[in-house]
């Protein structure tokens, strides 16, 4: 299943800096792929259950790839920032447009 994310053009020079250092953070061994373990030690700082978890890596990971690249992972964090503030994790989530960010 293929998405539509927001541009990431579009986005403030700030929040692009800010996703770019979360994203380097997150990639613990610097090839420029969110693994699974390299997700879920990111991703479970984020206090969501392992199952919300299980369920943005099922969209993200759309294609089955076993990894994320910068955009999947940023579409995860605004997944992740939905499902903090008591959104149901779903792929209509990323239709609300916006910029998000979290933790």
């Amino acid at each position: 299943m293929e998405f539509d994310p927001i541009p990431i053009g579009s986005w403030s020079k700030e929040n692009q800096i800010i996703y770019q250092q979360l994203f380097n953070y997150a990639d613990s061994d610097g090839d420029g792929r969110i693994t699974g373990s390299d997700a879920t030690k990111f991703f479970s700082m984020s206090n969501l259950s392992h199952q919300d978890l299980k369920q943005v890596w099922a969209i993200t990971d759309s294609n089955r790839q076993g990894y994320l690249g910068f955009t999947e992972f940023i579409i995860a964090m605004q997944l992740i920032s939905l499902a903090q503030s008591v959104q149901p994790i779903t792929q209509d989530l990323l239709s609300s447009g916006g910029e998000f960010l979290y933790f």
